[in-house]
């Protein structure tokens, strides 16, 4: 899978298939679930922090940004599945490669859905040394 959700206009042109892709991991399930309006605001957080971090967007492709579900709290008995993406940067763009449903991390009363960015081994290298520590 690979769908292109760079700007708002392909994440419209383009929603039906991101729907399809996330109701074909989710099934029936109705807890922790993906909406799709979490894609364009972690794109949009990941866009700023790799200008924060002053990387040239040459080399922002391999690049991913991985959304996680809810956390479950350490208390709770049943282990709980929760809908995971992965959005990968290529030269062309933000692209949704993968959505899946995996069991869900826990911790102390629950924590909130976390967006995370991954750097490449070539962006990492083109962190100006000023902004390394």
């Amino acid at each position: 899978m690979k769908i292109n959700v760079s700007t708002e206009v392909n994440l419209k042109a383009n929603v039906q298939k991101v729907i399809k892709a996330i109701e074909g991991a989710e099934g029936k399930a109705t807890a922790r679930t993906l909406h799709t309006n979490r894609i364009p605001v972690a794109i949009a957080s990941a866009e700023k922090e790799l200008h924060t971090l002053r990387i040239p967007k040459k080399h922002w492709a391999g690049c991913a940004i991985a959304l996680e579900p809810e956390a479950l709290p350490n208390s709770y008995t049943y282990g709980g599945e929760g809908t995971y993406a992965i959005i990968k940067r290529f030269a062309t763009g933000w692209f949704l490669v993968d959505v899946s449903r995996r069991y869900c991390r826990t911790c102390s009363y629950g924590k909130g859905a976390i967006t995370e960015l991954i750097l490449s081994d070539k962006a990492f290298e083109n962190i100006p040394r000023e902004r390394v520590l």
